[in-house]
């Protein structure tokens, strides 16, 4: 069975609804975007040899609303409140649908 990318861009936009949380995001002077992101807290960063070298928070963005760049400003609340964090590494996960990056703090 083979999908093409029209249904793999459907199912995305589908978890992202069901798993997400409105945001905006801004780079430099721009006016803030609206975007929907699926956030990772305590994600695990692993070493050379599969250990746990550090925990992460992580935010996953669909490419079609926002490809996130070093810098960007992401802000957005939850159940724990109010979070407002700069993109500290864009492209930690690109699969040409979807972009993990790895917010600072």
């Amino acid at each position: 069975m083979s999908f093409d990318d029209a249904v793999l861009g459907d199912l995305h936009t589908d978890l992202f609804g069901e798993f997400g949380v409105d945001a905006m995001v801004r780079r430099g002077t721009d006016d803030p975007q609206p975007v929907r992101i699926v956030v990772d807290r305590n994600a695990k960063r692993l070493g050379d040899y599969g250990q746990v070298v550090g925990r992460m928070t992580t935010a996953s963005f669909l490419v079609a609303q926002w490809q996130p760049q070093q810098g960007d400003i992401v802000a957005w609340s939850d159940r724990l409140g109010a979070h407002v964090k700069p993109v500290e590494s864009p492209a930690h996960e690109d699969d040409g649908f979807v972009v993990v990056a790895v917010l600072h703090g």
